[in-house]
């Protein structure tokens, strides 16, 4: 178990590399505003989330974080992504009903718990009885046709 000492981010990390979905990254260049800033929390989400167990100090509580979670505030998220607050709380709820990730409130803070991190395959696991996801219709927007260079 490793103590991280944070005061209010979780800016102590090591290096390495992140897996994400092409449908994630081809939303976060999509001209629609609302794919854009729901990749754009997703992808700050992934970025922060903890690689590893330990515990995380933020003011006086102390918190145990597993693997995929990230402990942090609507407005540490917005700050970091340049989405308006109440809207990071949309988009969070929204990737929670995709089973992107959970959120467990922590008073002023969130756990957000992300859904079979290290894996590519969450992506794709959204119900079978729900309306396509954001990432799968932004996907749609690009065809073979729009890419550079071709006629």
């Amino acid at each position: 178990m490793t103590k991280r000492k944070e005061m209010f981010t979780s800016d102590v990390r090591k290096c390495g590399y992140l897996n994400v979905g092409r449908s994630e990254l081809k939303a976060l260049f999509s001209p629609n505003l609302e794919l854009r800033e729901l990749s754009n929390v997703l992808l700050c989400v992934q970025t922060f989330a903890n690689f590893g167990e330990g515990e995380v100090f933020i003011g006086d509580f102390t918190y145990f974080c597993h693997r995929g979670e990230w402990i942090t505030s609507l407005k540490e998220i917005a700050l970091r992504t340049g989405v308006e607050r109440r809207r990071v709380s949309k988009h969070l709820n929204r990737l929670e009903k995709q089973n992107l990730l959970r959120i467990e409130t922590l008073g002023n803070y969130k756990r957000i718990i992300l859904v079979n991190y290290g894996s590519l395959e969450h992506v794709s696991n959204v119900p079978a009885d729900q309306d396509i996801s954001l990432f799968q219709s932004a996907s749609s927007l690009y065809s073979p046709s729009q890419m550079i260079g071709e006629a």
